[in-house]
């Protein structure tokens, strides 16, 4: 009787492992579902498609620079429109067709002259690609506090004095 005790509870732990990896195989895959990775969020607009984009400034109306970059699904050449929802503050940045644009990395002119909501906020913006297809996307807003955006403030130019 003890024999077969032993061999219940063997042929029981076999199962709950056999069941474990049964159902593990049915969950789905997560990674093949895209996603923000970052600080930033990513949006699609059409044939235009941002990742990580974030804002980052010293401050409520200080100048800032988004970061993150867009990538161009068309062959064709096409600009992508960045604006605030209210209208104040857009930005056109040019892709080429089939091609990705890195914001920081790539010079890309991606400046605010005065970011409307502080740091820690989220600021509402769309993005347009070029035959019109628009997107609202609330943007993150940091500020130098985490040390890999320290070199990115640094790198936003003071504006300019009348």
């Amino acid at each position: 009787m003890i024999r077969q005790t032993k061999k219940s509870r063997a042929a029981l732990a076999a199962g709950v492992v056999g069941l474990g990896l049964v159902l593990s195989a049915c969950s789905p895959v997560t990674t093949d579902k895209p996603y923000a990775a970052s600080d930033g969020v990513r949006a699609v607009a059409g044939t235009m498609t941002v990742e990580n984009l974030m804002l980052v400034t010293e401050g409520e109306g200080e100048p800032g620079r988004l970061l993150g970059g867009a990538t161009n699904s068309s062959a064709e050449p096409g600009e992508l429109l960045l604006a605030t929802a209210d209208g104040t503050a857009s930005l056109g940045v040019p892709i080429d067709g089939r091609d990705t644009v890195n914001f920081f990395a790539d010079g890309t002119a991606t400046f605010f002259e005065a970011v409307p909501v502080a740091p820690g906020s989220n600021l509402p913006m769309t993005i347009t690609d070029p035959s019109g297809v628009m997107t609202s996307v609330a943007v993150p807003v940091l500020d130098g506090t985490l040390p890999e955006y320290r070199d990115v403030i640094s790198s936003i130019p003071s504006p300019q004095m009348p």
